[in-house]
């Protein structure tokens, strides 16, 4: 089948990035923090980060429209631009230091990032002034009314 051999590592890479869509299109975030280790360690990182990159576009395009009309503009402007700042000094760190430091260093980041999101989702699940936990309905009175449709 398209001259690929089926291994283990294949196999595993394939069960890997399945469960990283899944989470991605469930959750709406964190595919790479588990297609990224797993292609790590089958391919090395030149070829995990653009993998996930490439593989990420399909529905990060899919829900722009919907983001682009009803996102909150001032909370994403400076995120986007802080993105576009950094995307480049990433990707010319990914390609300057040793393949196996930046295993290392994709690793830990992963394993501190999973902690944060662990930490700040059990701190703010208590919180009762958060609107950005609130359903969309009730966020939609504060923010002039109307329904919010859901992404397609």
């Amino acid at each position: 089948m398209l001259g690929v051999a089926l291994d283990a590592r294949l196999m595993l890479v394939a069960l890997a990035v399945g469960c990283a869509g899944f989470l991605r299109g469930f959750v709406g975030f964190g595919a790479a923090m588990i297609s990224v280790p797993i292609l790590t360690l089958a391919y090395g990182p030149l070829v995990a980060v653009p993998a996930a990159t490439i593989y990420g576009l399909g529905a990060a395009l899919q829900l722009l429209p919907y983001a682009i009309r009803h996102g909150e503009r001032p909370i994403v402007a400076p995120i986007a631009v802080s993105i576009l700042v950094s995307a480049p000094l990433g990707s010319w760190l990914l390609v300057s230091i040793r393949p196996e430091i930046m295993s290392v260093a994709i690793s830990t980041l992963v394993v501190v990032m999973v902690a944060m999101t662990a930490t700040t989702s059990s701190r703010s699940s208590t919180s009762s002034d958060s609107t950005a936990l609130r359903p969309a309905r009730s966020r939609s009175k504060r923010s002039g009314g109307g329904s919010r449709e859901p992404p397609p």
